[in-house]
């Protein structure tokens, strides 16, 4: 009714636009011209500032929820199964939970990571013309006491969610250059210069 009202036109009208023209539209358009699926980034991050304040939240809506089923639980205390069954549950319910500590512990360790930048690129996410202080994944694994791997492949194809967009959380790290004033640039900083 709204269509036929703001269009001037009959019912039959729009009912015949849309069988000879709209349904025939595509919905991807362009699409037949490539083939590579792009799929939405998502991201495992959020940071974020309120009221000058930088808070860091790790998105678990895509981390689907897991738990032992309790009925596995409670067929372990049966007496009629078998030594065999019961062994195939215990050894399912310990691969379960090693699941769950290590989704836990990956989820931990982001925010970890995510607090850290947060502290340590304050500027770049406060200030719309802050910029990338240098910053190595080896200085990442000594302040938090982990592994210089683990940094790497927590951060590894990962994203996060900033007031300036979302980006890579592998750009947070770069190499230092020591500018004539004796100051330490991310080399980050001189790329966007030199494309400046």
């Amino acid at each position: 009714p709204i269509i036929q009202k703001k269009l001037a036109c009959s019912f039959d009208q729009i009912e015949l636009a849309i069988k000879n023209d709209i349904s025939k539209l595509d919905f991807s358009p362009a699409a037949q011209y490539s083939k590579e699926l792009i799929s939405p980034i998502l991201p495992d991050l959020t940071i974020d500032c309120e009221n000058d304040t930088v808070i860091v939240k790790v998105n678990e809506e895509q981390i689907p929820q897991i738990r032992t089923n309790r009925r596995y639980l409670k067929m372990l205390n049966d007496e009629n199964l078998p030594k065999e069954t019961k062994d195939f549950i215990k050894q399912k319910i310990l691969s379960a939970r090693w699941l769950i500590k290590n989704i836990f512990q990956r989820s931990d360790t982001l925010e970890r990571i995510g607090t850290f930048l947060a502290k340590k690129q304050e500027a770049f996410f406060t200030s719309t013309d802050g910029k990338i202080e240098p910053l190595t994944m080896r200085e990442v694994a000594e302040a938090l006491e982990i592994h210089e791997s683990t940094v790497a492949r927590a951060v590894s194809h990962k994203y996060v969610a900033t007031p300036r967009g979302t980006l890579p959380l592998r750009s947070f790290f770069s190499a230092s250059y020591i500018s004539d004033e004796g100051q330490e640039v991310s080399a980050d900083t001189v790329r966007k210069l030199l494309k400046t």
